[in-house]
């Protein structure tokens, strides 16, 4: 637990320190409650933490990872338009890497999950058909470089991959 509680994020991940730091408390309550319970003589107590304990710990990675290899490649196009291009009004290499990021939507929405997340795959779907909608509207923005319509597309795309990453909290 010392070396999580160490770690620094990178600057790719700064949107994601409130969420770590939130998740790293309820991550380190568990780890109390964890350590409470092999001092004691209850084993149900136990199985119940070291289950809360494994919980925890997939939502602190969960944090940093996503659950689809495809959102963390469209996060990685979308974290340097909305924190690098946007602020520094790079409208041009906002509108070279719309498709890119329009092509990396489309294969958020073929994306599987894991059994275990059999109950999200309706709202994931619908997230990701968001998300993918928003794109395409920024790609054909980025396609007439129209200036005017791309700070506010960016920041419609940057909700709408937010609404995506809910679906798993």
């Amino acid at each position: 637990m010392a070396r999580i509680n160490a770690a620094v994020l990178p600057g790719i991940l700064r949107d994601k320190k409130v969420a770590w730091d939130k998740a790293l408390a309820e991550f380190n309550k568990a780890v109390a409650a964890y350590k409470a319970a092999v001092d004691g003589t209850n084993d149900q107590a136990l199985l119940d933490a070291a289950e809360l304990l494994h919980m925890r710990f997939e939502m602190q990675v969960r944090v940093i990872r996503p659950v689809a290899r495809e959102v963390d490649a469209y996060h990685k196009v979308l974290y340097v338009v909305f924190h690098k291009y946007l602020p520094e009004r790079k409208f041009a290499d906002i509108c070279a890497v719309a498709p890119d990021m329009a092509v990396k939507a489309e294969a958020i929405t073929r994306a599987t999950l894991s059994r275990r997340l059999e109950a999200r795959i309706e709202a994931f779907q619908s997230a990701a058909a968001r998300l993918l909608a928003e794109t395409k509207l920024l790609e054909a923005a980025g396609k007439a470089c129209l200036e005017k319509d791309i700070v506010a597309l960016v920041d419609t795309v940057h909700s709408a991959y937010q609404a995506l990453e809910k679906v798993f909290d």
